[in-house]
């Protein structure tokens, strides 16, 4: 028998015809002939064993994303990631790139809750400032009551209280208005005589000596009408749009009243008794008593200069759409002259801070003869305390109520009949709580310096004074 091996020619033969059969449409070409093939039968066998697949490995756990890749994710997870970034980043320049991207996607995605965070640098529950004083309890004797005077209705207060100058303070309703004295005894009373009129958001204003004017003795009648001590009626003064507001001047020998068109500001008067005016310009504060007057308002915007007028801190909002809930703060300094009553300031001011803050509202303000600013937010839920510098030093759980007794702290009510006051740099100070015949008196206005207030107690108004001999 012949071998494979030792015929070469005979193998190469076989192979073309099985093609032929299998695969007809190939052709073959003739080629020379193939040099013989070595005998390789002298080496040893290949070993061609197929190896066992490796065990498989345990899955690679995925990094957490990038800041670059954060970008790309749905606006949930892009928080809880830049959330997680934040917690666990403590170097100051990293912080601040992290709360720029945060602010980024607040603004995209509002409903996501973040500008709490991005303006303290951390969750809302951490940023609480807490007192930890000993509260004095404070008894009250009661000076005045006011059964008559409608202590709530559709929510809101339905009474304006004003101390227009260093030694007198009124109250108003709609019907009738009452001046009291530094000893907190009443020294005039109003009784306005209106027919189908309410005095509009003001209801009236007292001059020191017990003259008072009013508005609205018929609805949207665009009079001011000056009465005597008396209640007689001295002069009416027709003016050509709404007054918005009116109060005496810090000197007590005028009124300070507010036109308004269309919803804003036009003009700010001043009214002598003799019923002469003048336009009190730009510059129209420096008529008042110090830190009287809060935040002048427009439409969804308000604005409010430090107590040397130097500097001024605006408030922006929506009237609707997502951002409704949001106002932005903005901080300029030496900005000395106002442009539009404060309002409006040139496009191409630059503010040396600025804020988007959730639910705040316009009753924000300074320490006295300082740059630090409180800022109210929710409905009575709390005040953000914000340092000179813009940086958020936290929030408390009160709200403003004025100046206390030194001039250089404020006071703040917690819910109930809690009063703290606290220094410029967000130090607590002292702690009251106030009573009044043993029971629970929530402070409404305090008068701190004479040591008088008003207060709601069992569901009635009442002006009451306090001995700080025990307190």
């Amino acid at each position: 028998m012949r071998t494979m091996h030792s015929q070469p020619q005979d193998l190469r033969i076989l192979v073309v015809l099985a093609a032929q059969f299998c695969f007809p449409s190939l052709s073959f070409t003739q080629v020379s002939p193939a040099p013989a093939l070595r005998d390789l039968s002298h080496l040893p066998a290949l070993d061609f064993t197929v190896p066992s697949p490796p065990s498989a490995a345990a899955p690679e756990t995925s990094a957490p994303a990038s800041s670059a890749e954060v970008e790309t994710i749905p606006p949930e997870t892009q928080a809880e990631f830049l959330l997680a970034e934040l917690n666990q980043t403590t170097e100051s320049a990293a912080r601040k790139s992290i709360l720029a991207r945060m602010t980024v996607l607040d603004e995209k995605a509002s409903w996501l809750g973040l500008s709490d965070t991005i303006l303290v640098g951390k969750p809302l529950h951490e940023a609480e400032l807490t007192a930890t004083l000993p509260v004095h309890p404070t008894a009250l004797r009661t000076l005045h009551a006011f059964p008559d005077v409608p202590v709530i209705a559709d929510g809101q207060p339905q009474y304006i209280i004003r101390r227009p100058t260093d030694g007198v303070f009124e109250l108003w309703t709609s019907s009738k208005g009452h001046l009291f004295n530094r000893a907190g005894s009443q020294i005039a009373e109003a009784h306005p005589r209106r027919t189908d009129g309410t005095g509009r958001e003001w209801y009236g204003a007292f001059l020191p000596d017990g003259r008072w004017a009013t508005i609205d003795l018929q609805d949207f009648d665009r009079t001011l009408s000056v009465h005597g001590r008396k209640g007689n009626l001295l002069r009416e003064i027709r003016c050509p749009a709404i007054i918005g507001s009116a109060r005496s001047t810090g000197d007590g020998k005028a009124w300070l009243y507010t036109l308004v068109r269309d919803n804003l500001v036009s003009a700010r008067m001043l009214v002598n008794p003799a019923g002469e005016p003048r336009d009190a310009g730009v510059r129209w504060r420096q008529f008042l008593r110090p830190r009287s007057f809060g935040p002048q308002r427009g439409f969804c915007v308000a604005s409010l200069p430090t107590d040397d007028g130097r500097d001024l801190l605006t408030y922006r909002g929506a009237p609707h759409g997502p951002n409704a809930n949001f106002a932005t703060f903005s901080f300029f300094a030496e900005h000395a002259e106002p442009l539009g009553g404060e309002l409006f300031l040139d496009a191409q001011t630059t503010a040396t801070w600025s804020h988007r803050i959730a639910n705040a509202n316009w009753r924000f303000g300074f320490w006295p003869a300082s740059r630090s600013v409180f800022i109210p937010f929710g409905d009575g839920g709390g005040s953000w305390l914000i340092a000179p510098d813009g940086n958020a030093a936290g929030w408390i759980a009160a709200t403003p109520l004025g100046d206390d007794a030194n001039g250089r702290g404020l006071l703040f009510r917690f819910p109930g009949p809690t009063v703290i006051s606290l220094s410029r740099d967000f130090r607590f100070v002292r702690a009251r709580r106030f009573t009044a015949a043993g029971r629970p008196a929530k402070p409404v206005e305090l008068f701190d310096d004479l040591h008088l207030g008003f207060f709601e107690i069992d569901g009635q108004l009442i002006l009451a004074s306090w001995n700080t001999a025990r307190n």
